[in-house]
């Protein structure tokens, strides 16, 4: 990730067909020529990336590669310049992450990062309730049992691992679900 980049992308000449159909119209997010920093330490160089409505991107990359760094950028926990980072078309670089939150964009950190003296359905009814207008209107308690029926049985488990039991139990899914009640993207 290291270097300038628009694989991918409607422009990219080098698109691969079996990847389908060139996207129609504009991306939800996008970056334009990211650059971001820790400190004096330049960590991207000029990043094009673009998410489309619809779609779904998985982020890989080895350690060191720079994927949770773009990810910090866009979600505001980097300073970067305003339209480095694009929002429905609009510059949000450099924004603080709850107005990130608030237009309805969310990621999924690594690790247990729920508020584990809560619930499963406490940690839920919290983001639906931050969700602002972006989420709080699409999402309910509802619509993510539906889409994650387990949580409603688990709902009054406290997110904290039980012993001796493995790790991908309701706090997963939740972590899961927390994203999924707000965001737009």
């Amino acid at each position: 990730m290291s270097n300038a980049s628009t694989w991918g992308s409607r422009d990219d000449p080098a698109r691969d067909p079996a990847r389908g159909p060139a996207r129609s119209g504009a991306p939800a997010s996008e970056t334009r020529g990211l650059i971001a920093r820790y400190g004096d330490c330049q960590a991207l160089f000029g990043l094009d990336f673009a998410l489309y409505p619809g779609e779904v991107v998985a982020l890989i990359g080895a350690n060191g590669a720079g994927t949770s760094t773009l990810l910090r950028a866009i979600m505001g926990l980097l300073a970067v310049a305003p339209d480095m980072v694009l929002f429905d078309g609009a510059p949000v670089g450099g924004q603080p992450p709850h107005r990130m939150v608030q237009k309805g964009l969310a990621m999924v950190p690594e690790g247990r990062r729920l508020f584990t003296g809560m619930s499963v359905e406490d940690n839920l009814r919290a983001a639906i309730d931050h969700a602002g207008p972006a989420g709080g209107a699409v999402w309910s308690l509802d619509r993510i049992h539906a889409l994650f029926p387990i949580l409603r049985d688990k709902r009054r488990t406290p997110c904290r691992k039980p012993v001796g039991r493995p790790a991908a139990d309701g706090r997963h899914r939740a972590r899961t679900a927390v994203p999924a009640a707000r965001p737009a993207v």
